[in-house]
């Protein structure tokens, strides 16, 4: 299980919620509200960690990548998201979802 706070990435036990280890935050981007550089995390399907800061109004909204859960882990990359229109924001979540091509799938033989 992963929990981050504004500047860590905790990796904990599921059985107990002992802490295992911590990931290397060593590089993220010095950007977000009031010094959140970590606000939230997901895992994907291959294993690639993704954190994103927290941005009230859009302009310093930064995502992170790990390439795997494990205390090895490097930081990948690093950076700043494209602004988005200034809004009210209430909550936000980060969703990892698979990547999709947009090739054609092969054609099956009869």
């Amino acid at each position: 299980m992963l929990v981050c706070d504004h500047q860590n990435i905790y990796v904990l036990a599921s059985t107990n919620g002992v802490t295992l280890f911590q990931l290397n935050t060593l590089g993220l981007p010095v950007v977000g509200y009031s010094a959140w550089l970590l606000d939230q995390i997901g895992v994907a399907d291959d294993g690639v960690v993704y954190g994103a800061n927290l941005s009230l109004d859009g302009t310093t909204f930064a995502i992170t990548s790990w390439s795997s859960v494990s205390s090895g882990a490097s930081l990948n990359a690093a950076g700043a998201a494209p602004p988005v229109p200034t809004r009210p924001v209430a909550r936000a979540t980060v969703a990892v979802t698979r990547w999709r091509s947009a090739a054609p799938a092969p054609a099956r033989k009869s």
